[in-house]
């Protein structure tokens, strides 16, 4: 098999205990089968703790406490599953997240996803466009895709265009795909996210306050967020583009995809720029803020993101 990254992969590391928004916080966290089977083996304190913290149901899952918080997660936020017994302690979710992995053919492509802080900050900080690592080998895939894998390949350098403006790369990227093209109706954006899955109620407060008119990004904004977050919005462009174009499998409905990609890119610009309009500032790590925020409303929820992926296939305007 083709095994895909991107060239900062690898230098990903847990913010563990100094982590502000634990993905260990707030998430239902299902066991795999084998990990199950290796819980029930554990003996002792452990062993019974373990017993009593897990769902019986048809799906096991850790019961969260009454904070939301995993029963494993310490005081200082650390996991006490890796502290008793190492990663291998983990079950499979908790292992990989926040990676993800999207199998095309005979090719995996995997990532780093936005909705943990710490990616968001390694992925949003760099300086140089995104590389595509491959490692292996991979049969040759049919042609329909290799189109798609081309056609995603140049989508990727409109979005690291440094001679291209935000909304020119958006733009160019949408006609190259063939996607509806833009509108600006925020208004409408936001009552369409709000009808979405919620999960934090920062994300409603921020939706509700656009929506209402409480605070919103004028044009001044919106160009100085693009100015002193250049770099940054051109790699959430990117990861965009990278972790949704293609999908999985059969490579389907690249124009619905093409046009998510620009809708989460251009909406975290609005909401950026939003709070550059209330605050006269935006600093780096309030912008990974959002974007992590945004990731693990949408991205996060397989139900808003077909949701919205059906909505743009059937002719809605991205953002």
């Amino acid at each position: 098999m083709l095994m895909v990254y991107p060239d900062y992969y690898t230098d990903f590391k847990c913010a563990a205990g100094a982590c502000r928004h634990s993905c260990c916080v707030g998430w239902e966290i299902d066991i795999d089968p084998d990990t199950l089977e290796l819980y029930r083996s554990v003996t002792g304190e452990l062993g019974s703790k373990l017993k009593n913290c897990i769902s019986a149901g048809d799906e096991a899952h850790f019961i969260l406490d009454g904070r939301e918080r995993c029963p494993f997660l310490t005081g200082d936020g650390l996991c006490e599953l890796i502290l008793a017994g190492g990663e291998d302690m983990l079950c499979q979710i908790c292992y990989d997240h926040p990676r993800f992995r999207n199998y095309i053919c005979d090719r995996c492509e995997t990532g780093l996803g936005l909705c943990c802080e710490a990616a968001a900050e390694l992925i949003l900080g760099r300086k140089k466009p995104m590389e595509l690592i491959l490692r292996g080998e991979g049969k040759e895939p049919p042609a329909r895709i290799a189109g798609a894998i081309e056609l995603r390949d140049r989508a990727l350098a409109l979005a690291a265009d440094p001679a291209l403006s935000l909304r020119d790369r958006c733009e160019k990227i949408l006609s190259l795909c063939q996607s509806p093209r833009p509108c600006t109706d925020l208004s409408r954006w936001c009552e369409i996210f709000m009808g979405l899955e919620r999960l934090d109620t920062a994300w409603t407060d921020r939706l509700t306050a656009l929506r209402g008119g409480a605070y919103g990004p004028d044009k001044a904004a919106l160009e100085a967020v693009a100015l002193e977050h250049a770099s940054a919005l051109g790699q959430l462009l990117s990861y965009f583009i990278y972790r949704h174009l293609l999908g999985e499998s059969e490579c389907g409905d690249i124009p619905a995809r093409a046009a998510f990609a620009v809708l989460g890119t251009c909406f975290i610009h609005c909401l950026a720029a939003a709070e550059y309009s209330r605050k006269g500032s935006l600093s780096f790590s309030e912008l990974t803020d959002i974007a992590r925020m945004y990731s693990g409303e949408i991205e996060y929820s397989m139900e808003n993101t077909e949701r919205l992926l059906s909505l743009l296939g059937g002719g809605r305007p991205a953002l």
